[in-house]
């Protein structure tokens, strides 16, 4: 996750809120599928279904959810 916090969005994984947690989350089934500047509404569709994944297992509540739809 490093890596790829690093080589997607510059930061250290510890920096990443949880669009981008999400994003990478989604990346990981596959990178090439998924990428959001080659297919916009694929990475928004996985980053959408790993944060209502964590929804579910009550990793982040509904809250936390709506505040990502907003940034």
């Amino acid at each position: 996750m490093q890596a790829a916090a690093q080589a997607w969005f510059s930061k250290d994984v510890t920096q990443l809120g949880w669009r981008e947690s999400a994003y990478l989350a989604g990346l990981i089934r596959a990178p090439e599928a998924a990428d959001v500047a080659k297919d916009p509404k694929t990475a928004t569709a996985r980053r959408h279904r790993t944060l209502v994944s964590m929804v579910e297992t009550k990793d982040i509540d509904l809250a936390d959810l709506r505040d990502v739809g907003r940034g």
